[in-house]
C-alpha cells in the first residue's frame, strides 16, 4: 500500500512516500502509527483514502492510496 507522507511526517520519515504491507482490516489510525504519527491522530491529523478526507477509523482497501496530513500551524 502506497501512503503519501506531508508536513513533518515526509521529515521525520525521510520520504514523501512509505509503502507498507497492511492487512485487509487495517485503519487508517493503525497506518498513521506505523508511520509515526501516533502522537497527531487525537491532534487534528487528516486521514485521507483515494484522495477524499475520512475518520482515522475507516479501514483500508487493497490497493488503495493512503494520505497522511499533519496539521498546520503559523501566524
Amino acid at each position: 500500500m502506497k501512503v503519501r507522507l506531508f508536513g513533518i511526517l515526509a521529515e521525520q520519515n525521510g520520504n514523501r512516500h512509505l509503502l507498507l504491507q497492511v492487512s485487509k482490516d487495517t485503519t487508517l489510525a493503525q497506518i498513521a502509527r506505523k508511520a509515526g504519527a501516533e502522537d497527531l491522530i487525537d491532534k487534528g491529523l487528516l486521514t485521507a483514502l483515494d484522495g477524499a478526507v475520512v475518520s482515522a477509523d475507516t479501514m483500508v482497501v487493497s490497493d488503495c492510496e493512503v494520505a497522511l496530513m499533519p496539521p498546520v500551524s503559523g501566524g
